[in-house]
């Protein structure tokens, strides 16, 4: 169904809002808030960071979240991807929290991945600069 500015809306006016395509990155707490004492599923700032390292996960390893597991409300988290680093598995983990409010914030994150990259690449350059030493 349209609206009279063209913009997209559900016919299903009576149907709750449960997306049904991204359960697999969904914290817990938004798909069964009752189990978390919260009032609602609405998003949070927490539930984004839960979200946020499956996406890593996923674009560690080319697939969805837990793709072996075929009921997406299995509340599993992904094993480890072999590509991905310590450092960057350690923050993966830390945004599953299980408790939502101890989840570290974006800012947090975006620091240590920010760290993780420099460390990286410094780790890369310096083994380019022993090749052309070597050579």
């Amino acid at each position: 169904m349209k609206t009279n500015k063209m913009h997209a809306c559900s016919a299903h006016w009576d149907k709750p809002r449960m997306p049904l395509s991204t359960t697999r990155w969904m914290a817990p707490e938004r798909l069964m808030p009752e189990d978390f004492h919260l009032a609602s599923a609405r998003p949070t700032l927490e539930s984004d960071v839960y979200s946020f390292a499956m996406l890593i996960c996923q674009l560690y390893t080319g697939l969805p979240p837990l793709p072996k597991i075929l009921n997406d409300l299995a509340f599993q988290r992904p094993s480890r991807p072999p590509e991905i680093s310590d450092e960057l598995w350690a923050v993966v983990t830390r945004c599953w929290s299980h408790e939502p409010g101890d989840s570290p914030a974006m800012e947090s994150l975006n620091k240590d991945i920010k760290r993780i990259i420099r460390e990286k690449s410094a780790t890369a350059s310096s083994r380019e600069g022993n090749r052309e030493v070597a050579s």
